[in-house]
Formats: C-alpha cells, structure tokens, sequence
C-alpha cells in the first residue's frame, strides 16, 4: 500500500526575506506592483473563448495592466481542469519564493505610499515577523 500523502503547509516553504525582496519590489514597474497588490489585483480582459474537439472550454484573458495571460480550462460543465498563467518578463520575482506575509505588507505599504504621493517605505526592522490571523471566532466559513 502506499505511504499517504503529506500535506505541503506554508510553514514548510522557505519564503523571501524581506530585505532581500523590497529594493526588487521597488523597481518593479507601477503595473506590476498594482497586480500584485491584494487591493488590486489583476485587471482582466477576455481575448479568446472556444470550444475544443473534446467539448472542453478554454478562456483566455489578459491583464490590462501588467499583460500577464490567464488560461482556463474547464469541462462542459464549467468544472476547472486547470489554469495557467504567463507573465511577462519582469513580473516574477525569480529565485526568492513566494512573498511572506512581511513582504506582503511590505508590498501593499509601497502600493499605498505610491497612491498617496510619499516616498517609499523603509524596509521593515528585522525584528519584524510575519502578522499571523488573530485569535479569535470564526466566521460563518470557518475562517478567522
């Protein structure tokens, strides 16, 4: 019999340090910041909805912003088989893993400073870690 399958958490991926990812963040384009801002996120727009031979759909959208391409595709019954990304040179920030919740912050912060019309941050202090959800009652979903 198999051995079942562990469970990957975030607790077990090595995440960007904030320092090494803020100056990256900061040269980042205007666009490419909003996109990646919870607060914004991606602008989408259709390009191309078809019917494949096998009745599978696929919908391709791209970002009016950062141009990055979207790529569903799903059953005849609207179930999603899979979704793809291609973003455009520049967009990924390529050997740093995914962003912690520091560099989030951090990310969102320059986002609003930019919005605002101030200078961009300082990087965090690196006594900072990561804001985890607080403690407390769950919402109708089960969620904090």
């Amino acid at each position: 019999m198999a051995a079942p399958r562990r469970r990957v958490t975030v607790s077990d991926v090595d995440h960007a340090d904030v320092h090494d990812v803020a100056e990256r963040l900061k040269e980042m384009s205007t666009a490419y910041q909003m996109c990646r801002d919870s607060d914004y996120r991606h602008s989408w727009r259709p390009l191309t909805a078809n019917i494949n031979d096998d009745g599978t759909r696929e919908r391709v959208m791209r970002c009016s912003r950062c141009r990055t391409v979207k790529t569903r595709l799903m059953t005849a019954y609207g179930h999603t088989i899979s979704v793809t990304y291609k973003y455009p040179e520049g967009y990924q920030l390529k050997g740093f893993g995914p962003l912690d919740e520091t560099a989030r912050d951090y990310l969102r912060l320059l986002s609003f400073n930019r919005d605002a019309g101030l200078d961009a941050p300082e990087y965090p202090a690196s006594s900072v870690t990561p804001i985890t959800a607080a403690k407390g009652k769950r919402n109708r979903k089960g969620r904090r």
